[in-house]
């Protein structure tokens, strides 16, 4: 059971803050709501358009030039062009496109629209477009994929779109460039060698042709012919590795060319390093290099094809294998140098091709040696032929040699135009940027509703704050805190009209007090029909508090003065009496009385005190009211020496003797903190009545007041809070 209630106490420490300052939150929610709706409307839209590219895998040449092979995938191509597409260099040729463009005078990334116009007369420089593009666009990379998404913002939806597109041109142009830049050079060598094996092949057949005229000899013998068919092809193995490794040595110049002289420097450092694993991979690679080259003779002088052999395709693979752990093993060694690198300027992709170019030209180097030794054993087989023969033999040869070589690189020659041609880059454009439909700022929705929330939250906030540093009572809650009960709360209402006759003593405090009080008492006919319910719950309460078979003294009093004491105790003394029981008011505030003004419009010298003093029959201090069955005995001439007076033998007398004639006496004393006249009288009373005023009585003086009541040991009824809000009194939500 005490656990319910301590929930319950739980539950409404939450939800009274909440239902008693609902107008704070909910005028916190329209306030906040209002304000960023207003700021929401009147903001600057702003569009965001997007493109989306992929980027392929680079098909270009590196290493081998004959077979286009990527012998080391590059693991973070698509991150490595993030900073490449965000670079400073990229966004100005954007700029230098937009200024070249028909819409130059109306780009607001130019500073030319009238929105940045009516912000900045000052025109903005070519370095702050270039930031104010970077600023306005962004990279975004699909995980595990090779797509990117980049997107571009501007006050205009087609701004957006243009921007975007631009950008697009321009990053296609940059990596096409840098593309084409390597298959351009070796197409440059290789047209280069085919004009000189294109002379040089002429020549050698004239010289053929002219010796066969002059010595009138026109073939060889079959074994001859097979001999010399074997040194052509040999030959032919020789210098298509040895133009490999030209071509590749030129590579290698091409790509230096392009990294600045530390880069250089690192990359001979790179390819100087060495320790044992890479010793051992280099060792497997010249081994597998010479199984090879011999293997291919082997099948060349057995008159077999070297293309469809699937040994050799094994060999080729696992040579191409030993070549990738070789590039890796060396980018382990300087694995930070490189990894510090800015992908901006190419130069972790330039040193990667390096790495693999030089991995094979020493891969191709071994080849060509060990083709060369092939070639020299064939050369003497053929220099024991006798004159004529090795003459004819050695033209045939060259003029064979020549041919194939021509048509390998007639063949190599035209793949790299073709591929320079029609290469179009790593990027592939998958959608290009449309005008978006709406904007994406300010985000409507998502600021309303956001702004819903804190609203309501600093409502929240608000209303327990309130609470919190509240020092007055503000409704039943805060004194049935103090573990105390509340009988009832008098809602709070305009005064009805006064009626009050000005007598001659109008300056008299009493008579302020009286005339503040009047408008609110039950004998007024314009009073509030609330205030006269809640008098009358008053009284059913008192009732159930005391024996209906005798009579009862209640002592009305307050923790503070003007807390609404003495409209209480008249009030309810009017109706108790109005219920026809006997009724006495007693005026035992002996300092501020007010009574005496209060119902019979002047003050009186007979009363309380007159009789403490003279001791003669109290009926002759009795005043009879307006009010049928209720009377009044006032304070009388005021004295110096109350407390005494209050706490004689005399008044305990008294009190039992009007006992004796009326039903209810109600006793208005002055209040607790200040005096000891009301603990006094609490300790000769069947029972106290505390009043405190909505907005006005302190928390901690309600607080000490009732300790100190308890201490008397005197039965407390309750509470009684006048001037509350009608939304706080109990039972009179009915009537709001």
């Amino acid at each position: 059971m005490a656990d319910s209630q301590n929930e319950t106490f739980v539950l409404k420490d939450i939800y009274q803050p909440i239902i008693k300052y609902w107008w704070m939150i909910f005028l916190s929610f329209v306030s906040v709501v209002s304000v960023v709706v207003y700021m929401t409307k009147s903001a600057q839209r702003i569009y965001e358009a997007k493109a989306t590219l992929y980027i392929q895998q680079d098909g270009s040449i590196n290493g081998d030039i004959f077979e286009s092979k990527d012998y080391n995938a590059q693991r973070y191509l698509v991150k490595n062009q993030i900073p490449i597409l965000k670079s400073r260099s990229l966004a100005a040729d954007v700029i230098r496109r937009l200024q070249n463009s028909v819409f130059e005078d109306s780009l607001c990334v130019l500073g030319n629209c009238a929105i940045l116009k009516d912000e900045n007369n000052i025109s903005m420089t070519f370095q702050e477009k270039v930031e104010m593009f970077r600023d306005a666009t962004r990279v975004m990379e699909a995980v595990e994929t090779n797509v990117l998404e980049i997107r571009g913002q501007a006050y205009s939806a087609w701004e957006a779109a243009l921007l975007v597109n631009i950008w697009v041109d321009a990053y296609r142009d940059f990596d096409l460039t840098n593309t084409q830049g390597d298959i351009g050079q070796t197409k440059d060598f290789l047209g280069q060698k085919l004009a000189d094996i294109d002379s040089s092949l002429i020549e050698s057949e004239n010289e053929l042709t002219h010796f066969q005229k002059k010595n009138q000899l026109i073939s060889l013998s079959e074994e001859t012919e097979q001999l010399v068919l074997q040194l052509s092809s040999f030959e032919a193995l020789h210098n298509e590795a040895r133009t490999d490794k030209e071509a590749n040595e030129q590579q290698l110049i091409y790509l230096r060319a392009q990294l600045d002289e530390s880069r250089r420097n690192l990359v001979d450092n790179m390819i100087n390093l060495s320790n044992s694993v890479l010793q051992e991979l280099q060792k497997q690679m010249a081994q597998l290099v010479a199984e090879k080259a011999a293997y291919e003779a082997q099948l060349v002088g057995a008159g077999l094809s070297t293309r469809t052999d699937n040994r050799l395709r094994q060999m080729e693979s696992r040579l191409n294998g030993v070549k990738e752990k070789i590039v890796e093993e060396t980018q382990k060694l300087v694995g930070e140098d490189i990894s510090a690198f800015n992908p901006l300027d190419r130069s972790q992709e330039l040193i990667t091709q390096i790495l693999e170019t030089e991995t094979h030209l020493r891969s191709i180097t071994a080849r060509t040696e060990t083709l060369k030794k092939i070639v020299n054993e064939y050369s003497v087989k053929l220099d024991q032929l006798p004159d004529k023969s090795l003459e004819l033999a050695r033209l045939e040869r060259d003029v064979q040699v020549k041919r194939d070589i021509y048509v390998m690189l007639r063949q190599k020659y035209e793949e790299n135009r073709i591929r320079e041609v029609s290469h179009l880059a790593n990027i592939r454009i998958v959608d290009n940027a449309a005008p978006p439909l709406d904007y994406i700022y300010p985000r409507t929705k998502m600021n309303i509703t956001l702004a819903g929330f804190f609203g309501l939250l600093l409502g929240i906030g608000l209303a327990f704050g309130r609470v919190y540093f509240e020092v007055t009572i503000q409704s039943s809650s805060d004194v049935e805190a103090m573990d105390t009960k509340v009988i009832e709360c008098i809602p709070a209402a305009r005064p009805g009209k006064r009626s009050m006759t000005k007598g001659s003593v109008a300056k008299d405090e009493s008579v302020q007090r009286a005339r503040a009080i009047y408008p609110f008492l039950l004998t007024n006919q314009n009073v509030n029909h609330l205030i006269e319910e809640s008098y009358r719950s008053i009284r059913t309460v008192v009732f159930n508090h005391i024996s209906p078979d005798t009579s009862a003294v209640i002592l009305i009093t307050s923790p503070s003065a003007e807390e609404g004491k003495s409209t209480t105790v008249v009030n309810l003394a009017i109706a108790m009496a109005r219920k026809g029981l006997k009724t006495l008011l007693l005026d035992c505030d002996l300092r501020k009385p007010v009574l005496d003004v209060l119902l019979t419009n002047s003050h009186k010298s007979i009363g309380l005190t007159s009789y403490l003093n003279s001791k003669k029959d109290w009926r002759k201090h009795i005043i009879q009211t307006t009010e049928k069955s209720l009377d009044l005995m006032p304070s009388g001439p005021l004295v110096k020496n109350a407390p005494e007076l209050l706490g004689s033998a005399s008044m305990a007398h008294l009190l039992k003797d009007l006992k004796k004639e009326y039903k209810i006496i109600l006793v208005d004393s002055p209040p607790v903190l200040p005096l000891t006249d009301t603990r006094v009288l609490a300790s000769v009373v069947d029972g106290v009545l505390l009043t405190a005023k909505a907005k006005s009585t302190r928390k901690d003086d309600m607080n000490n007041a009732l300790k100190q009541i308890h201490t008397y040991s005197t039965q407390l009824f309750g509470v009684i809070i006048i001037g509350v809000a009608k939304r706080h009194a109990y039972g009179y939500r009915a009537y709001t």
